[in-house]
């Protein structure tokens, strides 16, 4: 059976009718002025390279480039018109002028430079006209122009062929690895290598303007100026026209110039009609012009890039997202005011807004226009559908700020509900009867029971119930007047159970057959009642809250916190605005945080919700007052704008794209213009990476750099956002903001690598754009400067060396001779000091054998005292501490003392010591032991006139006094700070001192204590100075201390007191070493009694 193109079999099974144009909207779009791109001139053609930067043909100016943050121009010499271009893999711009053709190459600066191919045709061949297209096939660029003829040129080769086409060919076209073109008279062909050969069917297109060829499965889609578009089946070459002459006669005045399609799409730009998009049945599907801002209708060129679409204009150029599943209306379409709700009835489209109701219509062009409904110029709050009990019927309702209202029709207008109410009375029964009449329902929502007939209004203050009773008569049921604040939603559950939302009220659960109703507050569960919103949830009631999402369970009658659903939403950090529910169980919320506005949407997975992040990307973060879904499209509302998503397209992105560094420069010098390029045989070619040897090495004073970036990625790119770090002064990224340059002042010397990346509207990252560069240390860091300083240095020191040795010799000679004077001057010194010295040291031993004349002798001792020792070791050769002792009947006194100070100072005042003593105890017969210490502070304090006053003679001495009764075997103990040791056996026996001197003392007591010890012969006490215990010296250089003291006393109990007296010698004598000096005079009594 014989095969029958795709193109022929469909057009069979359409109908003749146009489909509706824009259905569902416009899709968003971006104009770029004139001004914009800094481009008076027309633009003829556009390319988009594999970097993502887009270039623009422009007959005044050259070459445009745009990188998403700004436009550049290239200027080509000679200022020719540039009408074509075209972009190989490589990245190498090709570009066709009006009278030459030639590529971009890129400098070593990093910008672009013109080299131009034809000069080096013959010059018979050279008589050019425009070049209209350029086509890149099998690594040959061909150059076609108005003098039929094509320019073939093989990079490689840097070659040039020359192919003749048929008269009047004024566009080529590269398909499949081949060339292809129209010629008017001759029809469609191929070209080969030695000219060109017919396309099977190629005749059809005879006297038809081919302004495009593009490739469509096994077929060709061919589109002529004014004849339409057309599919060429390639195996019958039967072509099948498919714009009917009905679309063909809406745009009858303008001209189909270029055109590029997609898996879905042809799109077509016109010389008067802007773009028109097409379907593969030839369906018009979108007419893209100044409905959509773009302020220029004639489209030279049309290019697809992923889901943004190009078209240069005669002035300026336009971006649409077509791909997009985003559309929107707005003024241009007729739509005026702010949108307050949104419903489809009877397959139409109406929207509320604050001036009136519209709806949606197509005019003769099948073009989207909203119609205002008559009847209703006030504000429209709410829309709701009541479905009629047993029947088909449905009515549209309208609540406004003057009353309800019921849709009459689009074209008869509206009936005024309160006019056609019954029993009104019971909804106001507090206003008199002749009031009523003119009473009108300030409606904020309107909900319609489908089981009931009832209509539920929210006002300002109540919950109203209507009933329909059929041929547009309505009665009124009752009023829940009792709420006092504006109600925000109303809803119903599955049980027919009516819910409301009043502002600063709560929830309220009505019940539709006795008009009983309950409030849910935070007794309930609500975090906050005010400015909340119920919604339809499968079987349930879900609560939006400024706190979150929640859930009415009907069962218990609490609110709780709404099930699987990720914690955000239920945890207070959004506040949830509107809800709806699709009907594929997905959800979309209208969610606030940190004052910012969005749409969420969330698909339901493994029983539970997950945020789809990106079908509200692309619109505009607001509080969306609207969500409704109609046939898998969501329509929602931006103030004056009606959006919609449909659902039905699924979302592609663009996952990978570039940040490119566009510039980077100095206080006074560019140093990088956008363009890394390597070396070849042929020239400079692009390279995608920086080499080696483009890597820059500043001047210390060139440490001053700006970088400029950007990143070409088309949708939404007002919204893309940076992140950079420079390694090698600092390595994290920097947060991200929309800046798109970085600036870095007083670098140090070293190497850094600057890298930044981009985020758009998606959260997708790009890929990194990095720059290598180097920065020299100052001329005074350098390794030459460095020998200077070194050399410098050297030279320093020597000449230092050299003056500061002039200058000791000089200095010598001057010292010998004062040397010589001050030797005489101080043997004469030394002698004087000599003999001072021997003065003194003659007065203080003779000192010294006065002060041991005073003290007793051996011989008084040994008569008084049974068995003993006396250690007495004075720092100096005259001693502060002394000892006495005496005996008066069968009374035995015992003294050791330590002085203040030692030396002469302290020699004095033992000496007053043992006078005091021998004329208290000798003249005056005291015999008590602390009666004799109070006599001798006494004795001290008036000779030393001591009378406590500031500033005074502050000397005394720290005493120990024993007396011994022989006949009564007692000790009597008195001490002033020191104590006495008494040992028996192997039992030490300490008794403590009085904690006050023989002196002057602040808390002194009227009189010492007395110490009374029976003792038993054998026994042995000790009386001492604080020199020996508080002599340092040991490993550690520490004192001796009283403790280890009493150690030592105890281990040489068994020895006789003579053997003591020298174990504790040579004890301190070792403790203090040969590197350690007596730092105190030092005495230690000791007697064993008898």
């Amino acid at each position: 059976m014989k095969k029958v193109g795709f193109l022929v079999a469909v057009l069979f099974l359409i109908s003749n009718l146009l489909a509706q144009v824009n259905k569902y909207g416009y899709p968003i779009s971006r104009f770029y002025s004139p001004t914009e791109i800094n481009s008076n001139g027309q633009n003829w053609a556009i390319a988009k390279a594999p970097n993502g930067l887009i270039y623009v043909a422009n007959n005044l100016s050259g070459v445009l480039e745009y990188d998403g943050e700004s436009w550049r121009t290239i200027r080509i010499e000679g200022e020719p018109e540039v009408r074509a271009l075209a972009i190989s893999k490589s990245g190498v711009i090709y570009v066709g002028c009006s009278t030459e053709f030639g590529y971009l190459q890129p400098t070593k600066s990093g910008s672009y430079e013109y080299v131009k191919i034809s000069q080096a045709l013959p010059d018979s061949v050279k008589n050019f006209s425009a070049f209209r297209n350029i086509n890149i096939v099998n690594d040959t660029v061909f150059f076609s122009n108005d003098k039929f003829k094509i320019f073939g040129y093989i990079p490689e080769k840097d070659s040039l062929i020359i192919i003749n086409t048929p008269k009047y060919t004024f566009f080529t076209f590269g398909l499949n690895k081949s060339i292809y073109g129209g010629s008017y008279i001759e029809g469609m062909f191929k070209v080969s290598k030695n000219g060109t050969i017919p396309v099977k069917g190629g005749e059809f297109y005879k006297f038809k303007d081919i302004f495009s060829i593009l490739d469509h499965g096994d077929s060709k889609i061919v589109v002529t100026g004014i004849k339409g578009i057309f599919g060429l089946d390639d195996k019958t070459g039967i072509s099948t026209p498919l714009t009917t002459s009905k679309t063909l006669n809406k745009f009858k005045d303008c001209l189909l110039y270029s055109a590029d399609n997609d898996q879905q799409f042809i799109y077509t730009g016109t010389l008067g009609s802007g773009i028109l998009v097409f379907n593969y049945s030839g369906e018009l599907i979108a007419k893209l012009n100044k409905e959509i801002g773009i302020q220029d209708d004639v489209c030279s060129s049309v290019k697809s890039y992923g889901k943004v679409l190009w078209g240069t204009m005669s002035l300026g150029l336009a971006n649409v997202e077509f791909s997009n599943p985003i559309r929107y209306f707005g003024e241009s379409s007729g739509l005026n005011g702010i949108v307050n709700d949104i419903i489809n009835f009877e397959g139409t489209l109406f929207v509320g807004t604050d001036i009136g109701l519209y709806y949606l219509s197509f005019d003769e062009n099948e073009q989207p226009r909203f119609k205002k409904v008559s009847g209703i110029d006030n504000q429209v709050w709410s829309l709701s559908i009541m479905h009629l009990r047993n029947s088909q019927k449905e009515i549209l309702l309208i609540g406004t700020n003057l009353g309800i209202y019921q849709l009459n029709g689009l074209h008869q207008g509206v009936i005024s509900i309160e006019e056609n109410l019954n029993g009104i009375e019971q909804l106001f029964p507090t206003i008199e009867k002749d009031e009523l009449k003119s009473v009108k329902l300030y409606t904020y929502k309107l909900f319609a029971s489908k089981e009931t007939n009832i209509l539920w209004c929210g006002t300002a203050d109540r919950l109203l119930g209507i009933k329909y009773n059929g041929n547009n008569q309505w009665s009124a049921t009752k009023a829940i007047y009792k709420l006092g604040n504006k109600i925000l939603s109303i809803t119903d559950d599955e049980f027919g159970n009516v819910f409301a939302t009043a502002n600063k009220k709560g929830l309220v659960k009505v019940n539709p057959s006795t008009f009983s109703y309950q409030v849910f507050d935070s007794t309930n569960g609500l975090p906050i009642i005010n400015d909340i919103r119920a919604f339809k949830y499968n079987n349930t009631i879900v609560v939006a809250t400024r706190k979150g999402l929640f859930e009415f369970n009907n069962n218990e009658g609490k609110i709780g916190l709404f099930s699987n659903i990720p914690e955000e939403y239920i945890n207070g950090e959004l506040a949830i605005n509107r809800f709806l529910q699709l009907s594929d169980s997905s959800i979309v919320l209208s969610v606030s945080e940190g004052g910012v506005s969005r749409n969420d949407f969330l698909i339901y997975e493994h029983n539970k919700y997950i945020l789809e992040p990106f079908k509200f990307k692309r619109t505009p973060n607001v509080d969306s007052e609207v969500f409704y879904e109609k046939d898998r499209h969501i329509w929602f509302t931006n103030s004056n704008l009606v959006y919609n998503l449909d659902l039905n397209k699924e979302y592609q992105l663009d996952s990978t794209y570039n940040c490119l560094i566009r510039k980077v420069e100095g206080l006074d010098s560019v140093y990088f213009l956008g363009n890394f390029y390597s070396e070849t045989e042929h020239g400079l070619q692009l390279s995608s990476k920086q080499l080696e040897h483009q890597k820059p090495i500043l001047r210390f004073t060139q440490n001053d750099l700006t970088f400029h970036y950007a990143a070409p990625f088309f949708e939404g790119d007002e919204e893309i956002v940076y992140s950079y770090k420079l390694e090698g002064f600092k390595n994290q990224w920097s947060k991200w903001n929309k800046e798109p340059k970085a600036v870095f002042t007083n670098l140090n010397a070293g190497q850094y690598t600057f890298m930044v990346k981009a985020k758009n509207i998606y959260d997708i990252e790009s890929h990194v754009g990095t720059y290598s560069f180097s920065v020299l240390p100052p001329w005074y860091r350098t390794i030459v400067a460095y020998i200077f300083y070194g050399i410098l240095i050297i030279l320093a020191i020597w000449l230092i060396v050299k003056l500061y040795t002039r200058k000791l010799k000089l200095e010598k000679i001057r010292l010998e001779g004062i040397v010589r004077e001050r030797t005489a001057e101080i043997r004469e010194q030394r002698d004087q000091i000599a003999d001072q010295k021997k003065s003194i040291e003659d007065s203080i031993l003779y000192a010294s054998r006065i002060q041991r004349a005073i003290l007793p002798s051996k011989e008084m001792a040994d008569s008084i005292l049974p068995e003993y020792f006396i250690l007495f070791r004075p720092r100096d050769i005259v001693s502060g501490d002394y000892y006495w002792m005496n005996k008066i009947g069968n009374k035995t006194i015992v003294v050791a003392a330590d002085c203040t100070g030692h030396g002469v100072p302290g020699a004095f005042m033992s000496m007053l010591g043992v006078s005091f003593l021998n004329e208290i105890v000798l003249k005056e017969n005291v015999l008590e032991a602390h009666i004799i210490l109070n006599h001798l502070r006494e004795r001290v304090k008036k000779t030393l006139k001591q009378e406590g006053k500031e500033g005074e003679n502050k000397d005394g001495m720290d005493v120990a006094l024993i007396v011994i009764d022989d006949e009564a075997k007692k000790l009597f103990f008195a001490g002033a700070y020191n104590p006495a040791y008494i040992l028996r056996g192997e039992e030490l026996i300490e008794i403590k001192a009085d904690r006050m001197p023989i002196g002057i003392y602040i808390k002194e007591k009227e009189s010492f204590t007395l110490n009374e010890f029976d003792y038993l012969p054998g026994d042995s006490f000790y009386i001492f100075s604080d020199g020996y215990e508080d002599q340092f010296g040991g490993p550690g250089k520490q004192k001796f201390r009283a403790k280890q003291m009493r150690e030592l006393l105890l281990t040489i109990q068994d020895k006789s007191m003579a053997e003591q007296k020298e174990i504790l010698n040579k004890t301190i004598e070792d403790w203090m070493g040969d590197d350690q000096e007596q730092i105190d005079d030092m005495v230690v009594v000791g007697v064993r009694l008898s």
